[in-house]
């Protein structure tokens, strides 16, 4: 006598189908759920930064007998002040100085490895220089709160 039912192999392949199908439930899942949960670390962290007042924002550059001139503005909260300057070379001396209240800041302010110079601070929405004493397109800032901040021309 003949039994009804389903093949062995149609069997198989049922239940290898329904397996494929868990397992990509399970992917799609743990892959958005771990996109959105780097997105939130990424909100958050740009969200203390702002917070802290750490935001530098590079308004225009140019180099100018050996010296680099970074024009920056502050977008956050708070003043920064600048405790240090990195160059890709090591450290660099530098100075700070706000141009609308020290027109002659190039030759009035000098360079220095620790002191940010003729301003102490750079502060609201005024166009501050950061002049580095040697050619470069980056620089990183150390600020008073230990922060660094990168600045790229490019």
């Amino acid at each position: 006598m003949r039994k009804k039912g389903i093949s062995e192999t149609l069997e198989v392949t049922i239940l290898f189908l329904i397996s494929i199908a868990i397992v990509s439930v399970v992917v799609a899942y743990f892959f958005t759920n771990q996109s959105s949960v780097s997105y939130s670390y990424i909100q958050q962290a740009r969200v203390q930064a702002e917070e802290a007042g750490q935001i530098i924002n590079l308004v225009y550059y140019q180099t100018q007998n050996g010296v680099s001139y970074f024009y920056v503005t502050n977008s956050g909260d708070y003043p920064v002040i600048v405790i240090a300057v990195y160059t890709p070379n090591g450290p660099a001396q530098f100075y700070v100085a706000d141009p609308a209240v020290n027109p002659n800041y190039q030759n009035t302010c000098s360079f220095s490895y620790s002191s940010p110079g003729c301003d102490t601070a750079i502060t609201g929405s005024d166009v501050f220089v950061i002049a580095v004493s040697t050619q470069t397109t980056t620089i990183t800032i150390r600020t008073q709160l230990g922060n660094p901040i990168a600045i790229g021309a490019g």
